[in-house]
């Protein structure tokens, strides 16, 4: 086993009172050292602040914890209008949507630490 760097020690210390629960999708990039991309959070549980730290769920299981760049209101409506506007817009529309949001990270790969083997979540090394 790899020792853990001392941020991600100092991020598993902190209190949380929050959840972001993640895709299939999702829980494989984070398993590949990628930042959490609002496009792959399926609900926010509970309310935090920015800078917060929440647990990341993945199949009703915590996978790790991260630091938030957003507050939870902030992400809720960045999670809905995405859901909304793909709905609503043509693939052209959408497809820009998708582009500019991905360039917004929920939480940046230096601030997530995983708390179960990246192996379970299918990624392969």
């Amino acid at each position: 086993r790899r020792p853990l760097r001392s941020r991600p020690r100092w991020i598993l210390s902190l209190p949380t009172t929050a959840a972001i629960v993640i895709d299939d999708h999702c829980a494989r990039a984070l398993a590949g050292k990628k930042s959490l991309e609002p496009t792959g959070i399926e609900k926010v549980h509970g309310t935090f602040e920015k800078n917060e730290c929440v647990k990341l769920m993945h199949n009703g299981s915590e996978i790790g914890r991260g630091l938030v760049n957003f507050t939870s209101e902030e992400l809720e409506e960045l999670c809905s209008a995405q859901a909304d506007s793909n709905s609503d817009l043509d693939d052209e529309q959408s497809s820009d949507l998708s582009r500019s949001s991905s360039m917004l990270m929920a939480c940046d790969h230096d601030n997530v630490i995983l708390t179960v083997d990246a192996k379970s979540l299918g990624v392969v090394y």
